[in-house]
């Protein structure tokens, strides 16, 4: 299998632009696997936990999800994500896997560093 990541400095808060940057990026790539990075979505500088809430998406039916299942089905690519998930009252850094075929799991970050703590819940899963 060949793997590649792709690394770009997101818009803070511009999911849509960020979706958009990140499509664009991977066009080119002649790969069966891409990585994209933490929060590659929203941007990374959060600074309360509301503001994560704010940006924070239900996976699997949230926005993010439904577009990287997308391009992955156009591209036939498996595609790795990172993301806040909203989960009930609880919120998770996150990251997705999806396929061709759709929605493959969540990995929900369970190491946190620093002031990840603050915003985010401890992972599970």
């Amino acid at each position: 299998m060949k793997a590649g990541f792709i690394q770009f400095n997101p818009e803070f808060g511009e999911i849509d632009k960020n979706i958009g940057k990140a499509r664009a990026l991977m066009t080119p790539l002649d790969v069966q696997l891409v990585v994209l990075p933490e929060f590659f979505n929203t941007g990374y500088l959060i600074t309360t936990r509301q503001e994560a809430w704010d940006l924070g998406e239900i996976i699997p039916g949230g926005k993010t999800t439904a577009a990287l299942c997308e391009i992955a089905r156009e591209k036939n690519i498996y595609i790795v994500a990172g993301l806040i998930e909203k989960a009930g009252e609880k919120l998770f850094n996150a990251a997705v896997l999806v396929t061709p075929e759709g929605y493959v799991a969540t990995y929900r970050k369970m190491h946190l560093f620093n002031e990840e703590k603050l915003w985010f819940d401890q992972g599970d899963k």
